[in-house]
């Protein structure tokens, strides 16, 4: 029997658009923790795994179900099917995340992806 297989998560939103009340000050590392903290443990209770960054704008989280579609193949399939529209905030999303490679993201994790066996990196070079 084929088991159907999820989309992952993936998105971008402005810190100053989010309601967490009971945050650190804003600009200090606890403030980070606790912002990556909240949206991995909210994955992890799913059983996912989530990839977590937090900048002075934005906070961005790629999750991936335990039976979930790769993120480049769920985007590639987007743009290959000529859903701009779903893609593009997707791949904004994953420029903004940092470079670095990493097997399956890790809730706390900070760093770009793996990919499958490709190291992915979103500002332009992939190897």
């Amino acid at each position: 029997m084929t088991q159907t297989k999820q989309a992952p998560e993936i998105f971008q939103r402005r810190i100053d658009d989010l309601d967490l009340p009971g945050l650190p000050p804003r600009g200090t590392p606890a403030f980070d923790q606790a912002l990556i903290s909240h949206f991995a443990l909210q994955y992890a209770g799913r059983g996912w795994n989530a990839l977590v960054t937090v900048d002075d704008e934005y906070v961005r989280v790629l999750a991936i179900p335990e039976n979930g579609i790769e993120p480049k193949a769920y985007v590639l399939g987007l743009l290959q099917h000529r859903f701009l529209d779903y893609a593009l905030p997707l791949l904004h999303a994953m420029s903004g995340m940092g470079q670095g490679p990493v097997e399956r993201p890790e809730p706390y994790c900070s760093d770009s992806i793996v990919v499958g066996e490709e190291y992915v990196h979103f500002s332009g070079a992939s190897g």
